[in-house]
């Protein structure tokens, strides 16, 4: 076996900017029609309905070069299979087709996860790869849907394999099929989805065959790599734009009512981000572990929501930035740490942590590409993903993935509020569809009673996006049972700017007696009984800016809609409904009462002395925050906040609330006008979580 190498690929004649952006919609094309093959050809609802795959086409050496398919996250996963079946097989031929699905070695995002590749062989030369990618609903393991809350290692989760042969030169291999079959339940079905990938492979790999000897093994190579060059040149040129410096956010994954530190410091230098997330919490025996090409995956996702735009997701971009992640901590676990979760808890919040850094350099980059995106970061962690099995009308066993928990609100932005029942705010693509009413009761045996906005939100100048509320009931004789994968009982999703946190997603049962048991986000097998109800309230994002900021007229429309009491607009917002004159008074003594109330700053504040010269012009350094020379300055009021390089809250009074059992939100205030300028919800005792040290700021002292 040869690879033929499309980083070193050149030709005479080379091909020009138009040839290369036509290759470019053409294997775009490609592997979008790879995607829709396994979306026509599956079964489940999580396939067909909720658009749970993926289909991305590699290099010879598992470089990235196009993905379709609505889950990004699963394109860098997809280099990790290829790479990880190069580093083990060598017995790689025409017409073999792989699986792979074990996160600790060449899988993806998480057991259930499968991932079927295919290679493409040209001239007699490994040439490419193409890998599809899907959730199947059942992989073995001690829990119908192989989510195991109570899991302590990897081998009670899930059946897993290192890369082996589905197919081995067009021959299926029956033995690995039939020990496929033999560990799952409804075996029929999930192997309908896993034929479903091999099809997509099989289409996508014979066009791209016909696609590369029309088009000339040499040219394709070059068209490739030069796609990489010029997309990895295109984002570099807007990570440039950013103020070079280091900004940082700690956060915290849950687990039944332990928090687990996940630090992150991204330094912006020489065009390249570099997530450092040295000094996360270490492994634990439970799956709120991660793994260090998960959390990258996760990262390239939602970071490509603020630096891609129009440009090609490939590896150009992949390599645009970096990610560290220290091997045996929560983000790079090694066996037998659980990994069927991969994805959905402690790599969130790193995730959250990271977009935090990131938007705190675009706060201090006006005029870059970033800053056009400023927003709160959405509550990605704020999920109980639930999965119930039992019986269904035909008395056949099934497993069903319920999404309304995942129907959250999205953060707020600075000119406007979030929006209701969507969570992302920023972005092109929607990254999981939420199958209707209609054929989820027709598949499984459950009654809707609805499926509505709900009435929380986040409080602020821009208040946070509303999630969805859904109540169901199963029908039948018999019990339906879940499980709960998520976290952030206790743990809410920061605002920005001095915007409020959002109200947390919900899970219950309601009982025949009209009482109703709340849910832990890491319930396992918990029962919903005929007749029972079965509730769940989506977490809202979080808001920007200070409540006291948000237009009176924007409060009284609240009010009319009857999401506010004139009570609660009048003690959160300060404003009193049809009096002006009052609002403004009751303003300004929420703001002194606060000071108040504050303590004084932590650090040493800045003595005031006639030297100081602050007529400079002024560059951001955090929301209501700019830089005068070697002074950091509230916007609004002039008060100085600190001097170079402190911490530019270092003046800052300091209030500190209760937010529930064993959290409490740490405001840091103007001092001469009492506003908010940034506000968290943090564990008890635990020092502040962020900081934005542009090299200017850092550097102005000296």
């Amino acid at each position: 076996m040869t690879l033929i190498d499309a980083t070193t690929a050149t030709v005479a004649d080379s091909m020009n900017i138009i040839e290369v952006e036509v290759l470019r919609h053409r294997l775009q094309a490609l592997v979008d029609e790879a995607a829709l093959i396994i979306q026509r050809t599956a079964v489940s609802p999580i396939i067909v309905e909720s658009g749970d795959y993926s289909c991305a086409m590699l290099d010879a050496r598992g470089n990235l070069i196009v993905g379709g398919g609505q889950i990004t996250m699963q394109f860098n996963e997809a280099t990790n299979a290829v790479r990880g079946i190069l580093k083990v097989r060598s017995d790689i031929s025409e017409g073999d087709v792989f699986l792979a699905n074990d996160p600790h070695g060449a899988g993806g995002l998480q057991p259930q996860d499968v991932i079927v590749l295919r290679p493409v062989f040209v001239e007699g030369e490994l040439s490419a790869w193409l890998a599809n990618d899907a959730h199947l609903m059942d992989m073995g393991g001690m829990v119908p849907g192989s989510l195991s809350p109570d899991a302590t290692e990897c081998y009670q989760e899930a059946l897993r394999f290192p890369p082996v042969h589905l197919v081995r030169a067009g021959v299926e291999q029956v033995d690995v099929w039939s020990i496929f079959m033999n560990n799952v339940r409804m075996a029929k079905l999930v192997e309908m989805d896993l034929r479903a990938l091999v099809s997509g492979v099989n289409v996508g790999s014979e066009r791209l065959k016909e696609l590369i000897e029309s088009t000339g093994l040499q040219r394709f190579l070059y068209g490739i790599a030069e796609l990489n060059r010029r997309t990895e040149l295109a984002v570099r040129g807007r990570i440039a734009e950013l103020a070079e410096g280091t900004y940082s956010n700690t956060t915290w994954s849950e687990w039944n009512g332990s928090f687990h530190r996940i630090p992150c410091s991204l330094r912006v230098e020489d065009a390249l981000l570099t997530f450092d997330f040295t000094g996360a919490a270490p492994q634990v025996k439970s799956f709120l572990n991660s793994k260090q090409h998960v959390v990258k995956s996760m990262i390239s996702m939602y970071l490509g929501n603020y630096l891609l735009g129009d440009l090609p997701h490939n590896q150009g971009y992949l390599d645009s930035f970096e990610v560290i992640c220290s091997e045996g901590s929560i983000l790079d676990s090694r066996p037998p740490a659980p990994t069927a979760a991969n994805h959905l808890l402690s790599a969130m919040d790193a995730v959250e942590a990271a977009l935090r850094c990131l938007l705190a350099a675009a706060v201090a980059s006006p005029g870059s590409y970033v800053s056009k995106f400023l927003s709160v970061v959405p509550p990605h962690s704020e999920q109980a993903l639930t999965m119930f099995s039992g019986e269904n009308r035909a008395g056949e066993f099934f497993v069903w993935l319920a999404g309304d928990t995942l129907l959250r609100g999205s953060g707020a932005t600075p000119d406007r509020d979030g929006m209701d029942y969507y969570w992302e705010t920023v972005g092109k693509q929607t990254l999981w569809e939420q199958a209707d009413v209609e054929s989820t009761e027709a598949w499984y045996p459950v009654r809707y009673h609805h499926r509505r906005r709900d009435v929380r939100f986040a409080h602020g100048a821009q208040r946070g996006g509303i999630g969805g509320q859904a109540t169901w009931e199963p029908i039948g004789s018999t019990s339906l049972f879940g499980t709960s994968v998520g976290q952030h009982d206790l743990l809410p999703c920061d605002g920005s700017a001095g915007g409020l946190e959002g109200p947390r997603t919900r899970i219950a049962v309601g009982h025949h007696d009209g009482t109703e048991t709340e849910l832990k986000h890491t319930a396992q097998q918990f029962e919903v009984k005929p007749g029972e109800e079965f509730r769940s309230w989506g977490g809202s994002g979080a808001a920007w800016g200070d409540p006291l900021d948000r237009s009176v007229e924007l409060v009284e429309e609240d009010v009319r809609q009857g999401l506010l009491t004139e009570s609660e607009a009048r003690e959160i917002y300060g404003v009193a409904v049809g009096d002006l004159e009052t609002t403004m008074s009751t303003r300004t003594q929420i703001g002194a009462e606060r000071l108040r109330r504050a303590s004084l700053p932590t650090d040493e504040p800045v003595a005031l002395d006639a030297s100081m010269d602050l007529d400079v012009p002024g560059l951001p350094i955090a929301p209501g925050v700019e830089q005068r020379g070697m002074f950091a300055v509230a916007i609004d009021t002039g008060a100085v906040l600190a001097k170079a390089p402190q911490h530019w809250t270092a003046g800052c009074p300091v209030i500190l609330e209760s937010a529930g059992d064993s959290v409490q939100r740490r405001g840091y205030l103007d001092p001469k006008s009492g506003r908010l300028l940034h506000s968290e919800v943090i564990p008890m005792g635990e020092p502040r979580t962020f900081a934005s040290l542009p090299d200017r700021w850092v550097t102005a002292g000296m």
